[in-house]
């Protein structure tokens, strides 16, 4: 079920469209550069994976950090999905609020 760093085998499919959308935003359109160069065009395939890298290693950290920062929610919800297999959007606020309104209860 877990593949290499603790990561779902089935958020494969996430981590696919997550790299070729960076890949796209940073070969083709240069978003995170000041010159907007299109390195693809260019050739330049270390800077490309330099900034691929980087980036990629950047939106994880920051993930892993809201991860931990709400890792008592998100195992809430997750029971929560066991029970009931699918929950709309109303349905998932509607546990946010239960589950911060015990946390509130329990201080």
């Amino acid at each position: 079920m877990y593949g290499k760093s603790g990561i779902t085998t089935g958020s494969s499919d996430d981590i696919e469209k997550a790299t070729y959308l960076l890949e796209h935003m940073i070969n083709q359109n240069n978003v995170y550069g000041r010159a907007k160069l299109n390195y693809e065009a260019l050739g330049a395939k270390e800077k490309r994976i330099e900034l691929l890298e980087e980036k990629s290693q950047k939106f994880f950290e920051e993930s892993m950090e809201i991860i931990q920062k709400y890792e008592g929610l998100l195992t809430y919800l997750s029971g929560v999905l066991i029970k009931e297999w699918s929950l709309s959007k109303e349905e998932i606020f509607e546990h946010i609020e239960i589950y911060v309104n015990e946390e509130i209860l329990s201080i």
